[in-house]
């Protein structure tokens, strides 16, 4: 059953939540006091790219386009995994602007693990992209694990990077879920879900995936 709870635009489906809102106001009222052991993201990258999926949401949906400065966005979806995140984190993030996400990981005192690179479709071709991997407590990662990871794409990716770390019961948090990508590995692995979502369009894609396997 799905449930809206309240203004806020929360949709409960079965163990899993999902909020129509701007990271940037918070996602309280989705955690409802929760902490996950993943915490996954593919955020924009750089301004140029916020203005651009701020755009692509004012269209979609008829909305005012939203100016949101990128440095204070950045910080947002930091400050989200120190303040929800116990367990791991993962950042898919063009690669440059690598030191800025370093520079982050050191700001918020976590522990920079390293960086897989991976790829991602742009038009017909397969551009490099980097897959970061933060932690509160530095971690070993397993012994063959980036060569799994290495050079994968798109679902690809969130199934070879986050399989190895997920459990039945596991809670999993993605700040800009987009068409729910993550919600799916999620359901492959039996862990819960929470995610939120600026784009009502793109979100109700994630709410599709999580009702069709409830």
């Amino acid at each position: 059953m799905t449930e809206i709870i309240g203004t806020d635009q929360i949709s409960v489906i079965g163990p899993h939540r999902v909020k129509h809102g701007d990271l940037m106001e918070g996602l309280d009222d989705l955690m409802q006091g929760d902490k996950v052991d993943i915490f996954y993201s593919d955020p924009p990258w750089g301004d140029g790219n916020l203005k651009y999926w701020q755009t692509i949401n004012s269209k979609m949906n008829g909305v005012p386009y939203k100016t949101i400065n990128f440095d204070e966005f950045l910080n947002a979806v930091f400050s989200c995994m120190v303040k929800y995140c116990v367990g791991i984190s993962f950042i898919e993030y063009g690669i440059r602007w690598e030191n800025k996400i370093r520079e982050l990981a050191t700001q918020f005192n976590l522990s920079h693990n390293g960086i897989i690179d991976i790829k991602y479709r742009g038009g017909s071709k397969f551009l490099p992209l980097h897959l970061h991997i933060l932690s509160k407590d530095e971690l070993t990662l397993p012994v063959g694990y980036a060569d799994l990871v290495q050079g994968t794409t798109g679902m690809g990716t969130l199934r070879a990077a986050v399989t190895p770390f997920a459990k039945a019961g596991f809670k999993i948090l993605d700040p800009c879920c987009g068409k729910g990508y993550t919600a799916q590995i999620a359901l492959e692995t039996g862990m819960v879900f929470r995610g939120n979502e600026i784009n009502e369009k793109r979100l109700a894609e994630t709410i599709k995936r999580l009702l069709k396997n409830r």
